[in-house]
């Protein structure tokens, strides 16, 4: 059987402009699984569409790493730079390294930001980060007695097959290496086989789709991950991500992609594809 594959929108409740694409793929029945942050400004327009949504998981996009906290702990919280996340990966990473940064500030944080989507009326199927941080391990490590509070048994796994891997990259590809022995000592939680998006995130195009589906391999378990957004203009006011790509990130780009003609017949009229979401894992 399969493949079987998960079509995730990424960061849905930080910006206006998300949530509205959002809303829209979700009346068109081309994603099956979204990931809410819960610190984002728009949070609370977003959990208003997704509660009235049918089949569709909703992961909470556990975000220690841009933008204001939840938690209450506000005084000497390691995670923060000020008031707010540090909004800086490599520095974060390093800091982490160095143990400047606390297992119970981790812990305190993703309880807040599960108890906000809980208390919102939003079912939390899974867990995956902003930035992917949840797999670095001393947070994987943290996040893990919580998760086991909550029962939540899900989580992303960033694996990424060899035919979407840029080896011209070699900060991602430290990186995937890093999320790969995550899940090989820590990895107890179920979750998709793969991964795509990590390489090109903010650059897929059809072309770029069209041979991921193309190579997916019966049996496995496929997760796409898509940033979605109706205006590049406006978001980039808001995000200045361009600065982690050597191409310009591109919301309307991978919205355009989505909600093309070419991929509608390839991806979600293609017999030989099982669409699932996280609540089937």
């Amino acid at each position: 059987m399969g493949p079987y594959l998960i079509v995730t929108c990424d960061d849905v409740g930080m910006h206006q402009s998300i949530n509205e694409c959002v809303n829209e793929a979700i009346e068109k029945k081309i994603i099956t699984n979204v990931s809410i942050v819960a610190n984002g400004s728009a949070f609370y327009e977003a959990v208003e569409i997704l509660k009235k949504a049918k089949n569709i998981s909703v992961g909470l996009h556990f975000n220690i790493i841009e933008g204001p906290p939840i938690s209450d702990n506000q005084e000497k919280n390691t995670l923060l730079l000020g008031e707010h996340f540090y909004d800086d990966h490599v520095k974060f990473a390093k800091d982490l390294l160095v143990n400047k940064i606390t297992q119970k500030d981790i812990q305190d944080e993703l309880r807040a930001q599960l108890d906000l989507c809980l208390k919102s009326g939003l079912h939390i199927s899974h867990i995956d980060g902003h930035r992917h941080l949840h797999l670095f391990p001393f947070v994987f490590k943290s996040i893990l007695p919580v998760l086991k509070e909550y029962n939540i048994n899900k989580i992303r796994y960033v694996n990424t097959p060899f035919f979407e891997i840029d080896f011209s990259n070699p900060v991602k590809i430290f990186s995937n290496i890093i999320f790969k022995y995550t899940r090989l000592k820590y990895g107890v939680l179920n979750g998709p086989d793969y991964f795509l998006g990590f390489y090109n995130s903010g650059n897929i195009n059809s072309n770029r789709l069209n041979n991921w589906i193309y190579n997916l391999k019966s049996n496995l378990i496929y997760e796409i991950g898509f940033h979605l957004g109706k205006s590049d203009e406006l978001l980039n006011q808001s995000f200045d991500w361009n600065r982690y790509y050597k191409y310009n990130f591109s919301w309307e780009g991978e919205m355009e992609c989505l909600f093309s003609d070419d991929i509608e017949n390839n991806l979600f009229k293609n017999k030989n594809i099982t669409l699932i979401n996280y609540n089937e894992l």
